[in-house]
């Protein structure tokens, strides 16, 4: 994780629309999808609109997913809808688990949802135009249904139909409720992304059926219903809530609370041996997001504990966990190498949950995590065709990958997979009022709106050990390195600075206000303080998460050296400005006391390179 901090006199701290797309919502889902009470975020995720990525193995990915997202015929994912809704079909249904009597709908859940985001990446209508047409097809089938019910599975209105007789057994085995969240979220992202306001008004009449369907229900009866997988039902009703303000809706959510399986959590306990692993990681997310809109001090403890023991005691080295799907023995999933290890649903999951946890607690643990399994499960899931996406990323030696077919299979990994490969961009930057965490290095451009800054990374990691950040503030040129011309002036001012003649420095001034706002006096433009204020921060980017290395080391000794390049280029830039010098001389001196103290923590035996450098 890196940061950039105190960028707050750069620009304006207001919401700024967001203008890079026509016909985009008026402001960023964002703040609608984080809306609540709970003491949080410290960090708050960019609108995927304000993320593009340049050119990698990510983008790659991401172009590929996008063909085969408009190679799909919506028609075909409708089949079923119709069919239910006393329509004729217009197309024939695709065929692998769409085809099942209780598995179809799946895949048009997660349709909706990646195209939702690829709208919302690109901004390309295509993927809007398409969503609307999906979704007036929809509303046509609920209309058509008549009470809010809407659903591909041939079996299940006879599965509902004995649970609103108050039979918690009614499901028979199956798992509607999993199949349906699927749908109920990407009419949530149909909405928040594209703004279409006809996908609000069908996840509503879901919802409120949903609550029909249940009430006669008791908590006992509830809790029966529970063994069979709910999917993300307590997740999406807490969003329906947040979006609409109606408790009804809270409550509900609160209702797929799942006692066998969180109260042991809750406790810090693992019982999680047995148990199917993908039915769970849902249930917790949804304690994430009850932690965000109540508050409740539980639901934060239930997700921190299971991310911890899931993580460091039933992952693979890649972030994926389950072997066939389920969890075994803490610490014992080494001896599972088969070819079933690391389902791809999990990782999805896994990384979602992630992402909660790292906004309340931008921990450095947290980032990691998501760039191992990122780099390692999610990107390695995807195929050399358009619309191929393993099930199981195997783990057992000299073992190979297989991949679905593009119109064939539609397993749950393929719908997950549809969506993991378009939105790259949502966790790559997180910010609060004056820091940004620049969590993955993926090459990309941010546009932080509320600031007027863009912000270019430019990488090859991993296979290079550099990462480049340039900033851009809205009407000036680029923050970039130092004109040839000079080069010379610029070597007797960073022997000042930074040389041996440590005597001839600047003197430190004192100062009560740790954002150097008494520069806003001196300098002439926001460039400069730009310049300022991003680089004077970088030695507090380096947190040591991994064992000290001689990459890590140079890395300490370039940043340095790219301090030193702007305090000069700064201070030419203002005709020697005694003002300048000693603010920048302040600055080195900070810079060197915490590069010192770093090295010293890192081997307290070895002498500093960095004094040297």
């Amino acid at each position: 994780m890196f940061l950039v901090k105190s960028l707050a006199a750069v620009g304006e701290a207001a919401l700024a629309p967001v203008t890079a797309q026509a016909e985009a919502p008026p402001a960023s889902p964002v703040n609608a999808s984080y809306a609540g009470v709970a003491p949080f975020p410290l960090a708050m995720p960019f609108d995927l609109a304000d993320v593009q990525l340049l050119d990698s193995p990510f983008k790659l990915a991401m172009e590929r997913d996008s063909v085969y997202l408009l190679s799909l015929e919506p028609d075909r994912f409708l089949h079923n809808f119709r069919l239910i809704a006393g329509l004729p079909p217009k197309a024939p249904i695709y065929g692998g688990w769409e085809s099942q009597p209780s598995g179809a709908g799946r895949c048009l859940g997660h349709y909706l949802s990646a195209l939702a985001i690829q709208f919302r990446s690109s901004g390309d209508d295509r993927f809007k135009d398409r969503l609307a047409y999906l979704v007036d097809e929809l509303k046509l089938c609920q209309d058509q249904n008549g009470d809010g019910y809407l659903a591909g599975m041939l079996t299940a209105k006879a599965e509902f139909a004995d649970i609103v007789r108050g039979d918690g057994n009614g499901l028979k085995g199956q798992h509607p409720w999993y199949i349906l969240h699927k749908l109920y979220a990407g009419l949530r992202d149909a909405y928040l992304l594209s703004g279409n306001q006809k996908a609000l008004t069908v996840l509503i009449g879901m919802s409120d059926w949903a609550i029909r369907v249940t009430e006669a229900l008791s908590d006992e009866q509830f809790q029966i219903m529970l063994r069979q997988e709910p999917g993300g039902m307590r997740e999406v009703m807490a969003d329906v809530y947040a979006i609409t303000g109606d408790k009804r809706y809270l409550v509900l959510s609160e209702r797929f609370y799942h006692h066998a399986v969180e109260d042991p959590l809750a406790k810090r306990q693992d019982d999680l041996r047995g148990l199917h692993a993908n039915t769970q990681i849902p249930k917790i997310i949804g304690d994430a997001r009850a932690y965000e809109l109540t508050g409740e001090a539980q639901a934060r403890a239930i997700s921190e504990y299971f991310w911890e023991t899931v993580v460091h005691h039933h992952s693979f080295v890649i972030g994926g966990n389950s072997v066939d799907e389920h969890f075994s023995a803490p610490g014992q999933i080494a001896s599972h190498l088969t070819p079933m290890t690391a389902e791809t649903c999990n990782t999805y999951n896994m990384l979602k949950l992630t992402r909660h946890l790292f906004t309340w607690d931008p921990r450095v643990e947290f980032a990691d995590y998501y760039e191992r399994a990122l780099y390692n499960h999610i990107l390695a899931s995807v195929g050399p065709e358009p619309g191929q996406f393993t099930y199981y990323v195997s783990l057992k030696p000299g073992h190979h990958k297989s991949f679905s077919t593009p119109y064939e299979s539609f397993w749950c990994c393929v719908g997950t997979g549809m969506e993991n490969h378009v939105k790259y961009g949502d966790s790559i930057y997180f910010h609060d009022d004056d820091t940004l965490f620049v969590n993955l290095f993926i090459p990309s451009v941010l546009t932080w709106r509320e600031k007027g800054l863009t912000i270019t990374q430019t990488t090859k990691y991993p296979e290079a050990d550099s990462v480049h950040l340039s900033l851009r503030s809205e009407d000036e040129e680029a923050v970039g390195p130092v004109p040839q011309d000079k080069i010379k002036e610029l070597g007797e001012l960073c022997v000042w600075l930074y040389g041996s003649k440590k005597e001839h420095r600047p003197p430190v001034i004192e100062s009560q206000n740790p954002d150097l706002i008494q520069l806003n006096a001196v300098l002439k433009n926001r460039q400069a303080i730009s310049a300022l204020r991003a680089q004077r921060e970088l030695p507090k980017a380096f947190e040591i998460s991994r064992p000290p290395s001689a990459v890590f080391e140079e890395a300490l000794l370039a940043t340095k050296r790219q301090l030193t390049t702007a305090m000069a280029h700064l201070a030419l830039g203002y005709d020697g400005s005694e003002e300048l010098l000693r603010v920048a001389g302040s600055v080195a001196n900070m810079a060197d006391t915490v590069y010192t103290d770093m090295e010293r923590k890192r081997n307290p035996e070895k002498k500093s390179r960095l004094t040297e450098a």
